[in-house]
């Protein structure tokens, strides 16, 4: 997590700051349960649409978390899921994003 970025994008404004950690937080889940969907039902589409809406959410607080989802995005974009692949990925985003979580809780 990048908090200095991130407040640095908004000014600093420390209000707005934790507005937006709380709707990433209430809104993640939701397309991170998309995401491991998309790849049980190799479905591309929906991959790539929830892996992009997640991305564009993680971009706020930091890079690495987000190119894990631009990863899934352009699995998505091709058309094929590597369902083996696309499970190893989503893996290791569970796991950064528990990280996420844990720091951006201490900011809210």
């Amino acid at each position: 997590v990048d908090i200095d970025s991130f407040m640095k994008r908004i000014d600093g404004n420390k209000e707005l700051g934790k507005q937006l950690i709380e709707i990433f937080l209430s809104n993640y889940q939701e397309k991170q349960t998309d995401i491991k969907e998309s790849i049980e039902f190799e479905n591309p589409d929906k991959l790539k649409m929830a892996a992009h809406a997640l991305k564009g959410m993680l971009l706020h607080f930091g890079k690495q978390v987000a190119q894990i989802t631009s990863q899934l995005e352009n699995m998505g974009k091709s058309g094929v899921v590597d369902r083996q692949q696309a499970m190893e990925l989503y893996d290791n985003l569970v796991v950064n994003l528990e990280h996420m979580i844990l720091e951006l809780n201490k900011y809210k």
